[in-house]
């Protein structure tokens, strides 16, 4: 036999064995019945593995008689293959004489929208179905369609044009337009059924219009109106109900008016807060108030302490990212939970000091008198701390974003006005205890500790340019309980100023943190922060 023919049989049969392998494979689903077909056809196997070795003698390419091929099989039973068949008769359904854009429903789930390229026709599953097709300025149209199997159906859906409508809300909505961001608007939900266009204002009871809101474009059936409780000069008008008026026109020329019912109250204030330490308030300081249930904050921030070092900078840099929500619970409640990352760019140590931790607070706000209110506040945190020669962040010690373990705190708050005094009392328990290092007392395996934050918050109106809020505070720990009672250094500090732009969601945030320990012994560090109330 020819080298060329003989070549030619020797692919041919390992072609021949592949597909034999293959369909082996496919015949079953499990791996006990794959290993039993490749046993039975063994012959198939070994005329393979001859091929291939023929093939690899007879290669010019490589004098190896190493096997180089790339490919093995050592009969390994665990691997299957499995094929599912659906055997479900379908046919196609056909949707005719409907508006373009139109969204259609079989048996209540979205299949598609009609185009007005043409006709589209979607594969079902036979039989009888509920269809439904939708079209905002159309009246809805419904029936039952029967698909055939393996067959088409055409259906002519007639949808007739609905007069222009307007809908309002009757129930008022309460809102207080000294609160942040979102929290100071009203946002009020309209109901339109057919496009058009259409202008809103705000009207007192009297009839009179105090703010023009402007012309909009009535494109769909939800129509939100925002008024941020301000008049046409930009004032804030007093408080009080009032109406959102929306007077619309049709593209078919019908007139409709609708109006929506608020409320401008002297609400609780609310504030933005870092989220730095997993709860809410001023930084590094809970307040003794909850998100309104269904509001939502999200927050970023990050500070550094650099110091000079040889050849260059290093710094310690703490980032976090946190959320907000506002709970229903026992009348005013929160979650708040955030991560926290510290880098040290610049230290050349033994070992990267770098770490991540987790916490998180629930915070129930107590009945308060007048302008007396408390919360408590429970808190949490997971991380991985490290050797207390590079922790020394600032500041150390305060909160439980730097170290495992868990607290209980007491908010109490005087807030006369537009400012408010607070008082941070509560105890942490942990598996560490930042700066105990004097060796004296031996470590108990979990320390608690007690701590009190005092500080102050003003807030300063802008006008059109909107509100900022200046905060400061300093707080001091005692020695873990069971030392000797006192006091242990250093003071922690902490200051913010956060500015609301008018009409806006966002919050921007500019603080300080740091440590006293004395006159000649204290650092601070400084960064930013942004928050989105929604």
């Amino acid at each position: 036999m020819s080298s060329t023919f003989r070549s030619l049989y020797i692919r041919m049969a390992a072609c021949l064995a592949l597909s034999a392998l293959l369909l082996a494979s496919c015949a079953t689903s499990s791996g006990s019945a794959y290993d039993r077909s490749v046993s039975g056809d063994g012959s198939a196997a070994a005329m393979a593995a001859q091929a291939k070795q023929d093939d690899d003698d007879n290669s010019s390419w490589d004098d190896d008689d190493d096997d180089d091929s790339g490919w093995s099989w050592d009969g390994d039973s665990s691997s299957s293959t499995t094929i599912v068949i659906d055997l479900t008769p379908r046919g196609t359904l056909t949707i005719q004489g409907a508006p373009a854009g139109s969204s259609v429903f079989v048996n209540g789930s979205y299949v598609g929208a009609v185009y007005d390229f043409g006709p589209v026709a979607w594969t079902l599953a036979s039989g009888w179905s509920q269809v439904r097709v939708e079209c905002f300025g159309y009246d809805t149209w419904t029936g039952a369609v029967e698909i055939p199997a393996y067959g088409g159906v055409e259906v002519n859906a007639y949808l007739p044009p609905l007069p222009f409508g307007l809908e309002g809300n009757d129930a008022p909505l309460r809102f207080d337009p000294k609160r942040p961001g979102a929290l100071a608007r009203a946002s009020s939900l309209f109901r339109a059924t057919a496009p058009g266009r259409a202008e809103a204002r705000v009207v007192d009871m009297a009839g009179q219009t105090v703010r023009d809101l402007g012309e909009l474009s009535v494109d769909g059936p939800a129509i939100r109106v925002v008024w941020d409780g301000r008049d046409d000069q930009g004032a804030l008008v007093s408080g009080g109900p009032y109406l959102i008026v929306l007077d619309g026109r049709g593209q078919d020329g019908t007139w409709a008016s609708a109006a929506a019912a608020v409320e401008i109250a002297d609400l609780p204030p609310v504030t933005a807060s870092t989220l730095h330490g997993g709860f809410s308030g001023a930084l590094l300081a809970a307040d003794a108030s909850a998100l309104p249930e269904g509001f939502f904050q999200l927050s970023a921030g990050a500070y550094a302490f650099p110091s000079s070092a040889a050849g260059g900078v290093q710094a310690r840099i703490p980032a976090w990212l946190g959320f907000r929500l506002g709970l229903p619970w026992l009348g005013a409640a929160e979650l708040v939970a955030s991560a926290m990352y510290v880098s040290y760019p610049g230290y050349e140590l033994a070992y990267d000091p770098s770490s991540i931790s987790l916490a998180a607070s629930l915070k129930g706000v107590m009945a308060g008198s007048g302008d007396l209110k408390s919360a408590i506040l429970v808190r949490a945190a997971v991380a991985s701390f490290v050797d207390e020669a590079s922790s020394g962040w600032p500041p150390s010690w305060d909160g439980p974003a730097r170290f495992p373990g868990a607290g209980l705190g007491l908010v109490l708050e005087y807030a006369p006005g537009a400012g408010r005094v607070f008082l941070n009392a509560g105890v942490d328990a942990s598996t560490f205890y930042p700066g105990w290092d004097d060796g004296v007392w031996p470590v108990p395996g979990i320390y608690s500790w007690a701590s009190l934050r005092l500080g102050a918050e003003g807030t300063v109106q802008l006008g059109a340019a909107g509100q900022l809020t200046l905060a400061a505070s300093a707080a001091a720990r005692t020695e873990p309980f069971g030392a000797a009672f006192g006091l242990r250094p250093p003071l922690s500090l902490a200051g913010e100023a956060a500015w609301y732009p008018a009409g806006s969601p966002f919050v921007i945030h500019a603080m300080m943190a740091g440590e006293w320990d004395n006159f000649t012994s204290w650092y601070l560090a400084g960064g930013l922060g942004l928050s989105i109330m929604m």
